[in-house]
């Protein structure tokens, strides 16, 4: 009896140790041949920006990654590409790109067409409305905001929209047409609109400066209320940027201006000479991708 139990043990024991090996064996028959298959990440430890673990694939990983630094060469292959067929009414994220590259940075030959139209193109930040923007968690999202990024943004927004709104207020303080309790907007549409102002006069003079064709104002110079106007929005955005970049940094200052997906920017033009009849500068809007 007592050597049928050993045997029986020591089957039992070969047995185990068989059924362990095939299942390893039928484990990694099962593991996917391609080496770029990614796996689950492990859990992202918590953080001041994110309340708990929270588990992310490594594809969502580099899309964080390639939103946060897209001027890492070592994205550039997993950056969307232009797809095949796509249709020119809905330009991919590169296409746009491009566009908005060439509209922000015109050409020296293009700057003279502009300029005879008396046209000028302005980057702000959207603060022309009686309340300042707010970044909806869709936007923050398309831009991988931290709380601590999104929170200086809306604070740099809040600041500036005060700012904005306290120079209208001084400028036509005592002017003529200005009447008490009129709203943010009816003050830049007053500086804009009424001749006094002089603000389609100073629109054709920075076309000619922008040009290289008429000097710039000398320091200390005279300048009417509706000029004053439009060379504060002339250097909004890189104000905007300033700001952003000293608690930032530079690199992500620039993408969270420039970036289409930052829909807290507004871009612009108006155009149009005192010269040529029935001209009225539109009021701002956001900026349009050319050849829509």
């Amino acid at each position: 009896m007592s050597l049928l139990l050993v045997a029986a043990a020591s089957a039992i024991v070969v047995a185990g140790v068989y059924e362990v090996r095939a299942r390893l064996a039928q484990h990694h028959s099962r593991r996917p041949a391609d080496s770029n298959v990614e796996e689950q990440a492990p859990p992202i430890a918590q953080t001041q920006d994110s309340p708990g673990p929270v588990h992310q694939s490594c594809a969502d990983l580099r899309r964080r990654y390639i939103a946060r630094c897209p001027d890492d060469p070592l994205t550039s292959p997993f950056r969307p590409q232009p797809q095949a067929g796509a249709s020119l009414n809905r330009p991919n994220e590169v296409q746009v790109e491009a566009e908005l590259a060439a509209w922000r940075a015109p050409s020296s030959r293009e700057l003279g067409d502009m300029a005879r139209r008396c046209e000028v193109r302005f980057e702000m930040p959207a603060i022309t409305d009686d309340q300042p923007p707010i970044i909806t968690e869709e936007a923050a999202a398309a831009l991988s905001l931290s709380s601590r990024e999104r929170a200086l943004v809306e604070r740099t927004l809040n600041d500036m929209h005060t700012g904005l709104r306290d120079f209208a207020a001084q400028t036509l303080a005592g002017t003529a047409g200005q009447t008490p309790g009129v709203t943010f907007e009816d003050m830049l549409t007053n500086l804009q609109t009424r001749p006094e102002n002089g603000f389609e006069e100073a629109r054709e003079k920075l076309a000619q400066e922008r040009a290289g064709l008429s000097p710039p104002p000398a320091g200390g110079s005279q300048q009417t209320p509706g000029e004053r106007l439009l060379r504060l929005w002339a250097r909004m955005g890189d104000d905007f940027e300033r700001r952003l970049a000293d608690g930032l940094g530079s690199d992500r200052a620039r993408q969270l201006r420039s970036s289409p997906q930052a829909v807290w920017m507004n871009r612009f033009s108006q155009s149009g000479c005192r010269s040529q009849t029935g001209n009225t500068p539109p009021p701002p809007g956001p900026f349009q991708d050319p050849g829509k």
